[in-house]
């Protein structure tokens, strides 16, 4: 195969690389184009690809955020769990548990929403 020949070829595996990557950046551009017109109401317009990213990246922080809350939470009702296990396990025990316990268990377990 000449040097010309060989050329050719390599042209076309980059040209077919560089037209799936066209292919898949379509696709995706697309969706993320259709998920801000539904969030922002505007379904007939196309947004300015600078403001979409903003939007793509403000949703990415807020999903963030989201889950840091979660987390925290779900942290917060781990210790107040363990906290009623000791006091229950006190009780279940024999040990003198005071009503002021129990009014802490009252008020952990009603907090998340487990006693109404």
């Amino acid at each position: 195969m000449s040097n010309l020949e060989a050329t050719i070829e390599e042209l076309k595996k980059e040209n077919y690389g560089l037209r799936l990557l066209f292919a898949m950046q379509h696709t995706r551009i697309k969706k993320a184009i259709e998920l801000w017109q539904k969030a922002t109401g505007k379904e007939l317009t196309h947004p300015d690809l600078g403001e979409m990213i903003r939007w793509l990246l403000d949703r990415a922080e807020a999903a963030k955020e989201e889950m840091i809350n979660a987390e925290e939470a779900n942290i917060d009702m781990k210790e107040d769990f363990a906290r009623i296990k000791i006091i229950l396990r006190a009780a279940l025990t024999g040990e003198l548990v005071e009503t002021r316990a129990l009014t802490k268990i009252y008020r952990l377990v009603s907090k998340h929403g487990i006693m109404e």
